[in-house]
This record gives structure tokens, sequence and C-alpha cells, in this order.
């Protein structure tokens, strides 16, 4: 009688929770060594795996985006777009800088948002 594995998707869990101070290159690098062990780990329980995962395209951006500081100065998304593209068109650059935003704040939610502690409620009678 053949041995019966069961389905990839409910084989084994992994979870992955990066500290809210932990910087971002090092959590990049914390993810890719997960998702190395999770591979080689569905390779020996005997599962067929690709042999490239591709990786976030937007966590690997961490560093520019400038994700360890809590909130930019004033002038911050400028100078992140000043950084990642050339300056050359007032409205394209309006328009980076709404891209930028809205990664930065995608990149937060994944890596620092989602693992801050809860704040302390008082529960007074």
């Amino acid at each position: 009688m053949p041995h019966s594995k069961p389905p990839v998707s409910t084989a084994f869990s992994m979870r992955v929770t990066t500290p809210v101070n932990y910087p971002p290159h090092s959590a990049r690098h914390l993810h890719d060594v997960a998702n190395k062990m999770g591979k080689d780990l569905l390779r020996a329980l005997g599962y067929s795996t690709p042999n490239r995962l591709r990786t976030s395209r937007l966590v690997s951006k961490a560093d520019k985006l400038r994700i360890s500081e809590e909130r930019l100065p004033a002038r911050g998304l400028f100078e992140i777009v000043a950084d990642t593209y050339k300056m050359d068109d007032a409205q394209e650059d309006e328009r980076r800088r709404r891209t930028v935003k809205t990664e930065r704040h995608r990149v937060r939610k994944r890596l620092v948002e989602k693992y801050k502690p809860d704040m302390p409620t008082d529960q007074s009678p």
C-alpha cells in the first residue's frame, strides 16, 4: 500500500515574526533563511519543491525605504525619491512620492507594525 502524504498546503505551517526594533536588512535575511529552511523541510518530507522561491520585491527595498525610521523627517519622502530616481519631471516626482509612500507603508505593515506588542490597557473596575 502506497504511503499517502497530506497535501503540501497542510503538511506543516511556519510563521516568522520580527521584533519591532529589528533592523530591516536583518529582517530580510531572517525571512530568506526561514524560506530556505521551509523548502529544505518540504524536501526532507518528500515533497517536490520549486528551485527558486521569489522573495518580495518590496522587502528587498526595505533599506532604501528607510523602514527602520518610525516617522520620516519633513523631507524624508523627497530624499528617498531623490536617492532612488533621477529628478526630471515635477509631475512624475509627485507620482513617485506617492509610490514610495505606499511601498513604505506596505513594507512597514508586513515587517514592523504586524509585530508591535499591544499596548496594555488600564482595566480599572
